[in-house]
């Protein structure tokens, strides 16, 4: 919610990458100029380990050596975000209207690994959900 600690996911990537640096930013838009000025995510400390998740498409739980990435937005940082038109059952979703977009990245030095590109999740007053980008 607006004003509320943005903590709902955590991501996991195959291999141990806790001595990347985590990166990511909420946008109004895909263009990098927009209205919202860019809000970067904090992350706790990457965790390297078992775990056990059940990835988006796939039936069953897997279980592997994954580093778990846990992106933050502080309750200061979420008010940022202008209150868009809560997007209904059946609407496409408009960036900058009803949706935002996000990405996070893991840094080494000069090298970059995308782990989520562009994808954009519903903000309304009321709940916040991921939304997946087919």
């Amino acid at each position: 919610m607006q004003g509320d600690t943005f903590d709902w996911f955590d991501l996991f990537i195959e291999g141990d990458y806790t001595l990347w640096e985590p990166a990511g930013q909420v946008r109004d838009n895909y263009a990098e100029k927009s209205k919202l000025p860019p809000i970067n995510f904090t992350f706790l400390p990457l965790t390297y380990g078992t775990y056990t998740i059940t990835p988006e498409g796939v039936a069953a739980p897997i279980t592997g050596l994954f580093t778990k990435i846990s992106p933050r937005l502080s309750a200061a940082q979420t008010a940022l975000f202008a209150l868009p038109r809560q997007r209904l059952d059946g609407d496409d979703p408009r960036l900058g209207k009803n949706v935002y977009v996000y990405d996070i990245e893991l840094l080494l030095g000069d090298l970059t690994k995308t782990i989520v590109d562009a994808s954009y999740f519903d903000y309304c007053r009321d709940v916040t959900r991921r939304s997946v980008v087919a």
